[in-house]
């Protein structure tokens, strides 16, 4: 490994090295290479293992979807579910970047949220977000060099089927509510999760909406939007997204999944995918 950085920085440098050594030096690498990618699939694997499955949705809700595209081996979203007492609770969430930290940071979050919730008595979503913020920053040393610490973009939603109502908090995300009246983005806080560098401006808050059997709530990243493609190669953008998710919201989730996978694959074409993708339907 060293061997290779030095003859990387001569080869910089304009220094020539015999067949020999170079044959060696990308043989090496090769080797490396391929340890690296090993270990990222079984990551890869152990990251999916602790998601929630399609299975857990379908015990608690009439109809959903889960599309989930790593960008790579790992990803930095991650999607999270629980029920306790009478509410059923569900999160999306979107860490700074994305591969190996970003991952590192979605097992952070899936972690300190199931501690708040299940063990517990918090039960409203903006002391959930509260609490998760000052855990993500108590786990990150604190320095006056004000170092750029990874955050959170997240939304999360505890559904009281009782009283029909759902109470949401955002932080720097949106969802996409469709009724069978209208559709409307709901969003509460564009603050990220985290983020201490921006302490003075966060003010975590949330909402409540009546809802009926039927309503249809989406949650997801910003990857799906964020990818280029097209005719001419731009950003897909929020508003084609919100667009396509309406005009398919009167079908099967299952359906509404394969469309959009659809859309995706024809935007993106032959580009690299630029961003981890997230998006979760749920049929109220």
């Amino acid at each position: 490994m060293e061997n290779n950085h030095y003859i990387y920085s001569q080869l910089l440098n304009g220094k020539k090295f015999d067949t020999c050594t170079l044959e060696q030096g990308f043989k090496d690498v090769y080797t490396e290479v391929q340890e690296h990618n090993s270990s990222l699939k079984c990551a890869s694997v152990m990251q999916q293992g602790v998601l929630p499955q399609q299975k857990h949705f379908d015990r608690l809700f009439k109809d959903s979807f889960i599309l989930y595209k790593p960008q790579s081996y790992v990803s930095g979203d991650f999607y999270w579910l629980a029920k306790k007492g009478q509410y059923k609770y569900i999160a999306v969430g979107d860490c700074t970047g994305h591969g190996v930290s970003a991952a590192m940071m979605t097992m952070l979050g899936l972690s300190l949220i199931n501690i708040i919730v299940l063990n517990s008595k918090v039960t409203d979503t903006h002391d959930i977000i509260k609490k998760l913020d000052k855990k993500i920053i108590n786990t990150f040393p604190f320095s006056n060099n004000r170092f750029n610490n990874d955050w959170i973009d997240i939304s999360i939603v505890r559904i009281d089927e009782e009283n029909k109502q759902i109470q949401y908090t955002t932080a720097n995300r949106k969802m996409l509510y469709i009724s069978e009246k209208n559709n409307e983005l709901l969003q509460t806080c564009k603050s990220p999760v985290g983020a201490w560098q921006m302490f003075e401006q966060r003010a975590f808050s949330s909402k409540t909406v009546n809802y009926k059997s039927g309503d249809k709530l989406y949650m997801g990243s910003d990857g799906f939007q964020d990818q280029f493609g097209g005719k001419k190669n731009k950003k897909l953008g929020s508003k084609k997204l919100h667009s396509k998710i309406t005009d398919i919201s009167y079908m099967q989730m299952k359906h509404q999944k394969k469309a959009l996978i659809n859309l995706f694959d024809t935007w993106k074409s032959d580009n690299f995918q630029v961003d981890d993708v997230c998006i979760v339907g749920i049929e109220l």
